[in-house]
């Protein structure tokens, strides 16, 4: 499995799992920008950076997307994939 396959993988359960949770979801495949996925609803908007793990990412892509101009009720996140079943997640809030 390539690197970009699995980023998609990951990208797809993320949004799965935001869907059964109520959410709308997209997905930005191939972009290479900022935001992997978002997902709203009637409350807010998620604008979401999926990684895989603690080592996929460093402080500067968090002050990255920290500085990054958003819609003062979107959240933006970078998810980090934990545990030894691989479906949840850790949001580090940006």
């Amino acid at each position: 499995m390539t690197n970009y396959q699995s980023g998609a993988r990951l990208e797809r359960l993320w949004m799965h799992q935001k869907k059964i949770a109520g959410y709308w979801v997209m997905r930005s495949a191939g972009s290479k920008g900022l935001i992997d996925c978002m997902a709203w609803n009637s409350e807010e908007i998620i604008m979401a950076q999926i990684k895989n793990g603690r080592q996929a990412y460093t402080q500067r892509d968090i002050d990255t997307l920290k500085s990054m101009a958003r819609p003062s009720h979107a959240r933006v996140v970078l998810c980090e994939r934990v545990g030894a079943n691989g479906i949840e997640w850790r949001e580090i809030e940006c």
